[in-house]
């Protein structure tokens, strides 16, 4: 198989993975999702120079249900937030409109439904004093190209940060993908993540088909006879995890390098634990040239 085809099978594999879990990304690790997030947002206001509510653009790329650009926002001029995921930013979009606080109203954000790596699709994005990425380049399959993608998108002296996993001997296994089933409306909720059991009859049947750690995403149907007393179909979706264990601090560097891109800062950003093991995310900020 090419490595073009390739890619673009992983790229459509993670898509559908997220456009099935979006409702309940935000749940995940019971809130964990949502505090790795503010850690990591206030570690990137914190160390990217000159984030300004007056002068920042800023996109948000591979922007998720907006975790992220919502906690950016209020320190920028403008955030456009970037998904492939229509699933997604429909969620973003959800919280946006849920807003009921006048005073703490969010109002600069700007949700696009797009995927910037398909070069048949023209671009009327605009040029970004900073361009962040939060734990989604190991999910990329080419992350030397979409470097050089948002490079592409940084104004002259711009900023791009990335947070991703520092790999280690054991940060491959923090990829252990979760499993969902469908309930009746058709919508997918996850059945075990970062140590949860399963809550009742169904999950625990669908828990007991097992697990496979390996790259791929699968999308089985299991008989509706297996101690199910819901009926529903049950169904095991996984990550595509391109790059498991994250990057090291020299695999970024070259990423940065290849794209013209200079590292000015790299260090710890937000800590987690998973299944009783800790990880640690890394924070790396490049500079365009000016």
């Amino acid at each position: 198989m090419s490595d073009a085809r390739n890619s673009q099978l992983i790229t459509d594999a993670n898509k559908a993975f997220y456009e099935l879990t979006a409702a309940e990304y935000d749940n995940m690790g019971r809130g964990m999702v949502v505090e790795v997030a503010k850690t990591n947002a206030a570690n990137i206001l914190a160390r990217v120079p000159n984030i300004g509510s007056s002068i920042t653009e800023l996109m948000d790329f591979a922007t998720g249900t907006g975790l992220l650009a919502m906690l950016l926002a209020p320190r920028c001029k403008s955030v456009t937030a970037v998904d492939q995921s229509e699933a997604m930013i429909q969620q973003l979009q959800k919280k946006l409109e849920a807003q009921s606080d006048a005073g703490e109203r969010i109002d600069n954000i700007v949700p696009i439904v797009r995927n910037i790596l398909d070069d048949s699709v023209p671009s009327a994005l605009q040029k970004f004093d900073v361009i962040t990425c939060t734990n989604s380049y190991h999910h990329i399959p080419e992350p030397e190209k979409v470097t050089q993608v948002l490079a592409s998108y940084l104004k002259p002296g711009g900023y791009l940060a990335v947070v991703d996993l520092i790999k280690t001997e054991e940060s491959a296994e923090f990829h252990n993908a979760p499993r969902t089933f469908e309930r009746e409306d058709g919508s997918h909720k996850q059945v075990e993540e970062f140590g949860a059991k399963p809550a009742d009859e169904h999950q625990r049947d669908t828990a007991a088909h097992g697990h496979e750690s390996h790259h791929g995403h699968q999308h089985h149907e299991q008989s509706r006879h297996h101690g199910s007393s819901s009926g529903h179909k049950t169904h095991k979706h996984e990550h595509v995890i391109a790059h498991r264990g994250g990057f090291t601090d020299a695999e970024m560097e070259g990423f940065f390098s290849a794209a013209g891109l200079k590292l000015v800062n790299m260090g710890k950003s937000a800590q987690f634990v998973k299944d009783g093991k800790t990880y640690d995310n890394f924070l790396a900020i490049a500079q365009k040239a000016l």
